[in-house]
C-alpha cells in the first residue's frame, strides 16, 4: 500500500488519507483539529468550537448563539428554553426570581422595586387608593349600556382635554363626580391635561343618558380646551364584532377613499396621529406597526376611529358619535365595489342618511355646514338605498 506524507506531516497509507478544505491529515491530526458541531452537522476547527455545559456538548458559533442566551443581570450563559424574559430583558432562573415579582391584585410581573408594601404594582395601588387620574395603562371592565337591545354597536369615547395649570386634580374630581360611567386617566400626548374614557353605550344612550353635556360644561367652566390645541383628539372605538370579515374590508375601504371629505368632518388633517391608507382591498384591516392611523385595527375586540380633532362642544361630540354609527351600519348594505367609486359611494352615504334622518339629524345638519351634504332632506323612500 502506497504510504503518503500528509500536510499534517505524518506518514499515511493512501486509502486512510482525511482530506478537508484542501488540506491532508492522518486521521490523529484530523480530530485533534477538526470537529462536527452536534446540532447542524458543519465541521468546523476546534479552535473556534463552542462548548455548553448544560449539554456538554459542542457547537459551531451560529448553533451555540441560537441554543444559548446571557442573562441580563449576572451575565451568566444559560439555555435559551430555561430564561425569562421580563420587559424584553433576558434573566436566568435566580435573577428572575429575585429581582421580578408579580402584583398581588392584576398579577402583572414588574420589577420588585416598583411593587408597594403591599405587593401592589403602581396602577392598582392608584387605583385602589382613589386617585382620580388613573395611569396611562388603567383598564377596568367594561360595562355596557345599551336602551335598545337591538342596536349592536356599541362605542367607547376617549376626550382629551389640556387643563390650567395646577388645576388638574381639582378638575378631575369634579368630572367624576358626576358618573362612574367613564373613568380618567393620564396620556403621555398632552401637557397638562388627562382624557376621559367612557365605558361602552349605544349611540341612544349617550345622547339621552350619558351626561355629556354636563361632563363638557365643567371642563369650559375650568377653563379647559380640547379644540383650541394641538395635542387634543377624540378617538371612538366600535365593537369588532359588530362586523363580519367582508364588512371590515368595506369599512376600511370607504373611511380611507373618502379622506378628504372626512378630513372635513373632523376638522384636522393629521398624519402624526391618524394617518389614512392608501386604498388596496388587501391588507386594509391588518395590523401595522403603527396604531397612529384613521382606523387603529390593533386592538383585541374594538376598531378604533382616531381621525377627529378635540372638542368640549356637546353638539360636535354628539356628530363624530352620528357619523361613526352611521358609516358602520351604511357598509353593510353597500357592495365593496360601489364603496370604490369616490363620489358615487358619498352619493349613497347622502341617501342613506337621509332615509335615516330621525337617528342622524344633527350629523345631517354639520354636514350642509361644512357644504358636504348635497342630498335634499325630503328624499322620498324610493331613493332609499338598495
Amino acid at each position: 500500500m502506497e504510504i503518503i506524507k500528509a500536510d499534517c506531516g505524518c506518514d499515511v497509507q493512501a486509502d486512510e488519507l482525511i482530506t478537508h478544505d484542501g488540506e491532508t491529515y492522518c486521521e490523529d491530526c484530523y480530530h485533534e483539529n477538526y470537529s462536527s458541531c452536534s446540532k447542524c452537522g458543519e465541521v468546523i476547527h476546534n479552535d473556534v468550537t463552542y462548548y455548553s455545559e448544560q449539554l456538554d456538548d459542542s457547537f459551531c458559533r451560529s448553533c451555540y448563539d441560537n441554543l444559548h442566551t446571557d442573562c441580563c443581570i449576572c451575565n451568566t450563559s444559560i439555555l435559551t428554553e430555561n430564561s425569562s424574559i421580563y420587559n424584553d430583558d433576558v434573566y436566568c432562573e435566580a435573577c428572575y426570581n429575585e429581582n421580578i415579582g408579580y402584583c398581588e391584585d392584576c398579577q402583572d410581573a414588574c420589577e420588585n422595586n416598583e411593587l408597594n408594601e403591599d405587593g401592589l404594582c403602581e396602577s392598582c395601588a392608584d387605583q385602589q387608593s382613589g386617585k382620580t387620574i388613573k395611569k396611562h395603562d388603567y383598564k377596568p371592565e367594561p360595562v355596557f349600556y345599551n336602551k335598545d337591545k337591538n342596536d349592536k354597536l356599541y362605542m367607547g369615547i376617549e376626550l382629551e382635554t389640556e387643563c390650567p395649570c395646577d388645576e388638574i386634580d381639582s378638575i378631575a374630581e369634579k368630572v367624576q363626580g358626576l358618573s362612574d360611567k367613564f373613568y380618567i386617566k393620564e396620556d403621555g400626548s398632552l401637557s397638562n391635561g388627562f382624557e376621559i374614557v367612557t365605558h361602552p353605550a349605544s349611540l341612544q344612550y349617550h345622547k339621552e343618558f350619558f351626561g355629556w353635556d354636563k361632563i363638557t360644561a365643567i371642563l369650559k367652566t375650568e377653563g379647559c380646551k380640547s379644540y383650541n390645541t394641538d395635542s387634543c383628539g377624540i378617538h371612538i372605538h366600535v365593537n369588532k364584532n359588530f362586523f363580519s370579515d367582508t364588512e371590515k374590508v368595506k369599512l376600511g375601504i370607504f373611511v380611507n377613499i373618502q379622506k378628504t371629505r372626512i378630513e372635513k368632518i373632523a376638522q384636522r388633517s393629521n398624519e402624526q396621529w391618524s394617518k389614512f391608507k392608501e386604498v388596496k382591498i388587501k391588507g386594509i384591516t391588518e395590523n401595522t406597526a403603527s396604531r397612529y392611523e384613521a382606523l387603529n385595527w390593533q386592538n383585541n375586540k374594538t376598531i378604533e376611529f382616531r381621525m377627529f380633532k378635540g372638542t368640549i362642544k356637546t353638539t360636535t361630540i354628539y356628530n363624530y358619535m352620528e357619523f361613526v354609527s352611521a358609516v358602520s351600519n351604511f357598509i353593510k348594505s353597500i357592495s365593496a365595489p360601489q364603496l370604490v367609486k369616490i363620489n358615487e359611494g358619498w352619493r349613497l352615504f347622502e341617501l342613506y342618511l337621509n332615509d335615516n334622518k330621525k337617528i342622524y339629524a344633527s350629523l345631517i345638519k354639520y354636514l350642509i355646514n361644512k357644504n358636504l351634504m348635497e342630498v335634499k332632506t325630503d328624499v322620498h323612500s324610493d331613493n332609499k338605498t338598495k
